[in-house]
């Protein structure tokens, strides 16, 4: 946790979180940033959510936030659920820089960055794809200049029934 902010991640950065993928998501429940708990357990079997793991000093995660509430805004009628889920910052910090971006999103606090640690985030922003079935389906590390697509192709997928991970899986089975 203490890599927080490095400007872009290398292969090996992204590849930390490859053991996410596939595996079921780890389970957690944090208090919301406007009052009320979110349990990520709630959404298992009816929902695919987007956790989106930031801070107000990441300047990539500035840039990115306004993306993702886009794209989860546009794909809502299909059952997708963002959290932003703030790591290791105070309220009064955490509403202002979201007052400031303009953005109302549903942000977890994870005060002490036990949730970070459990999806292997080492760097922010971190994005993480959980499908319906309540396994890891992509983690983003850091910002790529295609985000948008990225996002929009995956969630395409996942909407419509697929697995992001199914061809990983099916790979290491054959090993």
């Amino acid at each position: 946790v203490e890599n927080f902010g490095a400007p872009e991640p290398q292969a090996s950065q992204q590849d930390a979180a490859r053991p996410l993928l596939g595996a079921e998501a780890p389970a957690f429940a944090l208090p919301l940033l406007d009052g009320g708990e979110m349990d990520l357990a709630r959404h298992k079997g009816q929902d695919i959510v987007i956790l989106d793991f930031w801070a107000t000093w990441c300047s990539p995660c500035r840039t990115l936030m306004p993306i993702i509430s886009d794209v989860a805004r546009d794909y809502r009628d299909q059952n997708v659920v963002l959290y932003a889920v703030n790591v290791e910052e105070d309220e009064e910090q955490v509403r202002g820089f979201l007052e400031g971006l303009g953005l109302e999103l549903a942000t977890p606090l994870d005060k002490d960055g036990a949730v970070a640690r459990l999806y292997q985030t080492m760097y922010l922003p971190q994005t993480v794809i959980v499908g319906k079935d309540g396994t890891v389906q992509a983690v983003h590390v850091g910002l790529s200049a295609d985000i948008d697509r990225q996002l929009r192709e995956e969630l395409d997928v996942l909407a419509a029934g697929g697995s992001l991970t199914q061809d990983e899986e099916e790979a290491a089975a054959s090993d």
